[in-house]
């Protein structure tokens, strides 16, 4: 097996040399934009450069120690030590509470659709922009005494300020079989992302062929770990490799979907990846 320290990454020469589970993703996934040696030029030219990692300011660090405080809002909000994880300071910016003691500033956009009878929080599927409706709220909070662990709290239970940034963990008080898996990864290789290291994992990843849970991982690293051109010493090709929940045989529950989404690219090359 081809060996490589972190941050020294072993280059693949062509698309040959990549595992042949990893080849296989990356030719299928790319089937619609890049012939075969489109896409072999793309991975020898990509794997000279350094190992894949997550930009800067979307892994700003760990908030696994992070807690949830409830707020004179209603919602509960992370705080970190001093350091609130959200409010006016900007989704890059975190808010310290000696800053202002008498309550931290919030404020968001909210956004609705209506056609003067119905109304609905979400754009229609046609991407229609006629009946947009926004407006923007302000409110101050001041955190009360209730701390409890951030994974324990509901979605709709939490600040939406920056709530998209990655920071809140998936909330593991759902019944559903994914929840389940979700808090069986996370006992077993903890709260970070498997690709990074560094933020949190919000994403139950699995191969899409076989079905198998891989493991935790961040948003960024879920949508572009696939691509990654190492054959080893890069923490992707690392993951990609031996994907830590591999031993757990852990089948994805929405791994039909995969399938089905993919009917029609299965039938326009005659190829379906996910027989056997």
């Amino acid at each position: 097996m081809t060996t490589g320290t972190t941050g020294e990454p072993v280059p693949a020469g062509s698309l040959e040399d990549l595992p042949e589970h990893r080849r296989e993703v990356m030719l299928w996934r790319w089937a619609w934009l890049y012939d075969y040696d489109d896409l072999d030029e793309h991975v020898r030219l990509d794997s000279r450069r350094p190992a894949c990692r997550v930009p800067d300011f979307l892994s700003r660090g760990d908030w696994s120690d992070a807690l949830a405080v409830g707020g004179n809002d209603g919602r509960y909000h992370l705080r970190l030590d001093r350091t609130l994880l959200c409010g006016d300071a900007g989704p890059f910016t975190d808010y310290h509470l000696d800053d202002d003691p008498e309550g931290v500033p919030h404020h968001r956009w909210v956004h609705w659709w209506t056609d003067g009878t119905r109304y609905r929080l979400t754009a229609p599927r046609d991407g229609d922009r006629k009946g947009h409706q926004n407006t923007e709220v302000r409110w101050t909070v001041r955190l009360e005494d209730e701390e409890v662990a951030p994974a324990s709290v509901a979605p709709q239970e939490r600040c939406p300020v920056n709530a998209h940034m990655g920071r809140w963990p998936r909330y593991l008080g759902s019944k559903s079989k994914l929840g389940r898996i979700r808090a069986q990864l996370v006992d077993a290789f903890g709260p970070l992302c498997a690709g990074c290291g560094n933020a949190l994992g919000l994403e139950v990843d699995h191969h899409h062929f076989s079905g198998l849970v891989r493991g935790l991982l961040c948003r960024y690293c879920n949508n572009n770990i696939d691509w990654c051109p190492h054959l080893a010493g890069c923490p992707w090709a690392d993951y990609l490799n031996n994907p830590p929940a591999a031993p757990l045989r852990i089948l994805h529950p929405g791994r039909w979907r995969d399938r089905r989404d993919d009917q029609r690219k299965i039938d326009h090359f005659g190829h379906n990846p996910y027989d056997g």
